[in-house]
């Protein structure tokens, strides 16, 4: 047995004890994150582990980088470099010969030839070649174009180099006419002088790990050509033969448009060791799509990345070479906007509609999770029904049994009830629930339904609808009176089994209207490529999942994290908030801003938020808790939104939930009973005056306190000294505090009967170490991160757990960026009152100050912002949201892509200030203050 086929059995062997484990599914993930940490190498070629990598790797690097003159002049090259051409068009070897003829090093030269009799000549004019070494030239078979003869006919020699270039003589663009723009474009980029390549291999050598070297993608070429368009089944195919399980499911792609590269051969190792034959690729029959080839060059850049590699786009007309991330000639898209779109309309008499994700959009980022709700909707009244199953299971039927016919939802729910156990009523309420959850998620999307108003309205446009979909008539047409609009001429696949997808409606439509249809709609190969493939014209416009794809967040995070409906229902949200316009991002050059703080508020610090609160609740109904105590200030706002969840899901309303002052300072205080115990307190980070220190951390006013800049705890043993006159003072204040927190904190807490839960933001449980040390009380306190020291667990009885991390011991390198910026969550959920300092004896609460100066009107709107996202999650949830965990990714990328793309406009960046008397006596932005350390780092 191989070594491969070993780990396969052990792995398989550990998953079904993994599977079998009696406990929760969070805790499963948690053991599984921690066992794949430590051993996951072990497993790296089985699927599971690299899902598991892919998603918890870091973020990609980014940037632009130039090399002096000075830094090229010093750069020796001694590596191994294979170049292959396939020659396919035999004239245009002079072109290839003028280009090779820049290199400034020695390699070796593959030619792949179609006719073996133009072997001599093509050798001729090789060896005209200034430092090729060695000539190799095959005769090769017409398939798989230029791709089989560098993998499958010269793989294993490409092997033997360090580094490898991939060229071949391109005439031909999609128009099927000589395109040589397009050639010289990508030669240009790669054999354009001998100081480029002598670039390209500085970076090689010298860069951050760099595994493929491409150019720019050609002007000439769409921008949804960065789409995997056609090839989806050719890329799992292609995948699976080399032995990569995974890759991200992303839309838009890197990868070099025409196939033309250098790459360091261990980043492509895999096309090279899979041993793929000549014969395993199509006869060549003038494919424009769907092929082993096709999906090859869409598939280099996700295996260079798999690989552990970044790559490098260069783009001639600046000299830039740029990490990772092209242009993909999104200034295509850039340029549309609604009066651009409108123009285009206005132009034709016809102009037809996609509806899905075009008129329409869905509050979910993966459609097919609606399913997984719908059964989440269902349990209550069919116990353990695999409703999902169920479902696409019975269009699968209706499918295979009628080839030539698009089934509807009477024909599904009619093979449903003959599948399975449920009869005619129970399908009839499954098909309701389905039609209604539809609804209940859909929102229009403004700008196009105004378009179509526009259109049909006021330029008496005769508006039609085209859509590939199993609804009925009757149910398009009520998802269209949902937008206000209505239309005469409903293009139904299900009514008239003609589809865009295999082209059969475009026939159609062309042959009815001809050069008068316009149509307008998301999808890159249904609604585009075919649609012009019958050379109707048509209008691109992007879903908003493919702009969130394409933006800053998008960048760091990737919808395959999703696990279930509701993770799907968290992400959808953002999605439909932020880019519910297709053209938000175009005046900002393809990059999102933000200007709104409660849109701010609603797609960073909402779901956020939600996480955490969704996991304290869950928490608290499992325990039987009676009241959730919320610490001040955080808790302000978290009690505020418990209150809109109590609104929306019927087990919180037998819970309290109760906002309790409190603060560092007057529990510290008012537990002060012992000498050891104010000395304690000089353990604590502070970095201020010793004024503002006996102050802050004692309640002494001494207006001839020494003058001292104070740093602890490094100054323990100094401060200790000079304090000690103040004993008597503190012990004086100290009591008086006691008393009258405990009077405050018994007409909160002392009814209940014990079963109570507090919740903070955290990290090191201070707060609630204090107040059971006061109180006697102990509590489970859930927060949103803890860091090791987990101070509450000193007195038996209390517990204490971080949602996004437990028990991290970096905080300034933590693996979560929510703790890792804590700062940016503690200058947002903060209350209309300072700091709060301690009760006094008329039980009124004494502030640092009355009005907080932090508490401005854009942070007020944030946390509105916040309230509007949990209304909408728990609008939409329910009951069920308490069902399961939400996956914590998408809220940490969501924190980290506003430090690192700087999605926020500075207005509101500037209201991220915090400041923190107890720890300090200065304030500072944590937006900036991040983003300095961010950049340092980077530098060094």
């Amino acid at each position: 047995m191989g070594k491969n086929a070993v780990v396969q059995k052990v792995f398989h062997g550990l998953k079904k004890v993994y599977l079998k484990l009696p406990v929760d599914k969070e805790a499963k993930i948690k053991a599984k994150n921690a066992f794949y940490k430590v051993f996951g190498p072990l497993f790296k070629n089985t699927p599971s582990y690299q899902q598991w990598a892919y998603i918890h790797a870091k973020s990609m690097k980014k940037g632009k980088v130039k090399i002096s003159d000075a830094q090229l002049k010093k750069f020796t090259f001694s590596g191994k470099i294979a170049i292959q051409l396939h020659l396919f068009y035999v004239d245009l070897m002079d072109e290839f010969v003028k280009y090779f003829n820049h290199m400034p090093y020695p390699f070796d030269l593959y030619i792949s030839v179609m006719d073996q009799s133009l072997e001599n000549e093509v050798r001729r004019k090789a060896e005209k070649i200034r430092n090729v070494s060695k000539i190799t030239i095959k005769q090769v078979e017409n398939r798989g174009r230029d791709v089989s003869p560098f993998i499958s006919v010269f793989g294993q020699e490409m092997l033997q180099y360090d580094y490898c270039c991939h060229v071949h003589s391109k005439k031909s663009l999609f128009t099927g006419n000589e395109q040589m723009d397009w050639r010289k474009h990508l030669l240009n980029h790669l054999f354009g002088s001998e100081t480029l390549i002598k670039s390209i291999f500085y970076w090689f050598e010298k860069g951050d790990k760099i595994g493929m070297i491409y150019p720019e993608t050609y002007p000439g070429m769409p921008y949804w050509g960065h789409t995997w368009l056609q090839n989806t089944a050719a890329r799992n195919t292609l995948l699976q033969r080399i032995g990569v399980g995974y890759i991200p499911d992303r839309k838009y792609i890197e990868y070099p448009m025409g196939t033309m590269f250098w790459a360091r051969t261990e980043a492509l190792h895999q096309f090279f060791d899979a041993g793929i034959k000549v014969s395993e690729f199509p006869e060549e029959k003038g494919q424009t799509d769907g092929t082993i080839a096709h999906a090859f060059e869409r598939c280099l850049v996700p295996v260079c990345r798999y690989n552990g590699f970044n790559t490098l786009i260069f783009d001639e007309t600046t000299g830039e070479f740029t990490y990772n991330h092209g242009k993909k000639n999104f200034n295509q898209y850039e340029a549309k906007s609604f009066e651009d779109m409108k123009l285009q309309a206005e132009q034709y008499d016809i102009i037809s509609f996609d509806v899905f994700d075009t008129l329409v959009e869905r509050s979910i980022a993966r459609p097919d999770d609606l399913f997984d709700f719908m059964e989440m909707e269902l349990e209550e009244k069919y116990s353990g029904i695999p409703f999902k199953q169920l479902r696409k299971e019975a269009e699968m039927n209706c499918r295979v049994k009628r080839p030539s016919e698009d089934p509807d939802l009477d024909d599904i729910y009619r093979e449903l009830e003959q599948m399975s156990k449920y009869s005619a009523d129970d399908c009839k309420v499954m098909m309701e629930t389905e039609l209604n959850t539809e609804m209940k998620f859909l929102s229009p999307r403004k700008e196009v339904v105004e378009l179509y108003r526009y259109l049909k309205e006021k330029k008496h446009k005769k508006c039609i609808i085209v859509t590939d979909m199993y609804m009925r008539r009757q149910d398009i047409e009520k998802i269209l009176q949902m937008c206000g609009i209505t239309c005469e001429e409903i293009w139904l696949s299900s009514e008239t089994n003609l589809r865009k997808d295999n082209g059969s409606v475009w026939k159609a439509l062309k042959e009815k209207y001809g050069e008068s249809l316009m149509h307008i709609g998301d999808n890159e190969v249904s609604d585009i490529q075919i649609c012009g493939d019958y050379r109707l014209h048509n209008y691109h416009i992007m879903s908003g999942k493919d702009l969130f794809e394409c933006s800053g967040i998008g960048e760091f995070y990737s919808f395959n994290s999703i696990r279930g409906p509701l993770d799907s229902i968290a992400s959808g949200l953002v999605v439909k908030k932020l880019f519910t316009n297709p053209f938000r991002m175009n005046p900002t050059g393809f990059e999102l801003k933000i200007t709104d703080e409660k849109e701010f508020g609603y797609s960073i610090f909402g779901p956020v938020i939600t996480g955490y609160m969704n996991h304290l609740c869950r928490e608290a109904v499992k325990a039987g808790t009676e009241q959730i105590l919320f610490f001040a200030r955080e808790g302000y706002v978290l009690q505020n939104i418990y209150k809109v969840m109590q609104e929306k899901v019927l087990a919180l309303q037998k819970i309290r939930g109760d906002y309790l002052l409190t603060s560092r300072r007057s529990l510290s205080v008012a537990s002060i009973e012992t000498q050891e115990d104010i000395t304690g307190l000089l353990d604590i980070y502070y970095r201020g005056s010793f004024g503002n220190l006996l102050h802050s951390r004692f309640g002494i006013t001494d207006p001839q306190a020494e003058e001292l800049e104070v740093e602890l705890p490094e100054q323990k043993s100094i401060i200790q000294k000079k304090i000690g006159k103040y004993y008597p003072e503190i012990f004086a204040e100290a009591e008086k505090e006691r008393e009258a927190y405990l009077r405050y904190y018994n007409g909160i807490a002392g009814h209940n009967t014990g079963k109570l839960m507090v919740s903070d933001i955290g990290y090191s449980g201070s707060i609630q170490y204090y107040l059971s040390k006061l109180t006697k009380d102990t509590y489970p306190g859930i927060y949103f991160a803890t860091d090791a020291k987990k101070r509450p667990l000193k007195i038996a009885g209390n517990t204490i757990e971080g949602y996004y991390i437990d028990a991290d011991t970096r905080q300034e390198y933590s693996d979560s960026w929510i703790h890792r910026y804590h700062l940016l969550l503690e200058s947002v959920l903060i209350a209309p009152a300072g700091q709060f300092v301690h009760m006094d004896e008329n039980q009124k609460p004494v502030y640092t100050e009355e009005v907080n100066q932090q508490y401005t009107p854009q942070i007020q709107k944030i946390q509105e912002g916040i309230r509007l996202y949990v209304e909408d999650f728990y609008g939409l949830c329910g009951e069920k949201a308490l069902q399961a965990e939400l996956e914590k990714t998408f809220m940490e990328e969501l924190i980290h892509a506003a430090v690192k793309c700087g999605i926020a406009d500075k207005k509101i960046e500037d209201s991220f200030v915090v400041e923190d008397t107890y720890c300090s006596d200065s304030r500072l932005n944590a937006m900036e203050h991040y983003r300095e350390i961010e950049e340092s780092r980077e530098e060094q």
